[in-house]
């Protein structure tokens, strides 16, 4: 495999994985507020911890976003 190859493969695996950093952390979010939603006698401490998992994962998200876009910016 060429050096061209190469990189391409370890580009493809990075986007990847960073596809399913995104998808594993949407998934998390939906199931902290379905929870949320759906519980009905869920105790204040149980409502806190649910909330904060979802912001937790909304700001991995939005990390990967902004890393995601600055590496557009520098290969423009």
């Amino acid at each position: 495999m060429g050096r061209l190859s190469r990189v391409a493969v370890v580009e493809s695996d990075a986007a990847d994985e960073r596809t399913q950093t995104v998808l594993n952390a949407l998934a998390a979010i939906r199931c902290s507020m379905e929870i949320l939603r759906d519980t009905a006698d869920i105790s204040s401490d149980e409502r806190i911890m649910f909330a904060e998992m979802a912001l937790a994962e909304e700001a991995r998200v939005e990390s990967l976003f902004l890393a995601m876009m600055a590496d557009r910016e520098t290969e423009s």
